[in-house]
């Protein structure tokens, strides 16, 4: 005998702390193509001045001085909807990355982010990375690398979207957050071989603390 009886479902609105990607069209420093669209994204970033700490080394390309970077752990929501996690190289100011360079394509970007692993590829675009990033879409700015610890976090709310189930025998209404990923199993945040599993080894890559090599 059905103890619960009917049960009814509802999903409540997404709410998602973080901040909005406002434009995704990068200027190449190789071109052709002269750009690129999705592979970078740029947001206005004046909220948060701790994006890239005071004293972060400058990177450069070969005859191409770039501004300070970091990378740190992000999430990716489009809609509300969680859709990847992973490294992104942040820059913390308004760069000729921005793209076109001609007029003023974006006068409210002030920052940019782009993925890593592969991050910066001569020439442009990385294989398979345009189109990654949208306008509208929602990042989560979390902790910075090496141990991504969750004190370096900068957007510490979790996203909410509550899904109800009411049970109509019971008079009861269940209810879960099912926005932010699950818990890692494994640790409290992430375990020590997560770098491994990934392809993140220690070993000179832009910014002198990271390379990806292919997991064998």
């Amino acid at each position: 005998e059905d103890d619960v009886g009917p049960v009814g479902l509802a999903l409540g609105e997404s709410h998602v702390p973080g901040l909005e990607v406002r434009w995704t069209i990068h200027a190449n420093m190789d071109p052709p193509p002269g750009t690129t669209e999705g592979e970078y994204f740029h947001f206005d970033g004046t909220s948060i001045p701790d994006l890239v700490p005071a004293g972060t080394p400058n990177p450069s390309l070969p005859g191409m001085p770039l501004p300070p970077s970091i990378l740190r752990y992000a999430r990716q929501f489009r809609r509300g909807v969680l859709i990847w996690a992973g490294q992104v190289r942040f820059w913390g100011e308004d760069t000729i990355l921005i793209g076109p360079q001609r007029g003023d394509p974006c006068p409210e970007c002030t920052a940019t982010g782009l993925r890593e692993p592969p991050g910066i590829c001569v020439p442009a675009p990385c294989e398979g990375q345009e189109y990654i990033w949208e306008v509208g879409d929602v990042v989560q700015i979390l902790g910075t690398a090496p141990d991504f610890a969750p004190e370096t976090e900068l957007h510490t709310e979790p996203a909410v979207q509550n899904l109800y189930m009411a049970e109509a025998f019971n008079f009861a209404v269940r209810v879960t957050n099912v926005a932010p990923p699950p818990d890692h199993i494994c640790a409290d945040y992430l375990d020590p071989t997560w770098l491994i599993r990934e392809g993140i080894v220690a070993k000179g890559s832009l910014s002198g603390e990271y390379d990806y090599v292919a997991p064998t």
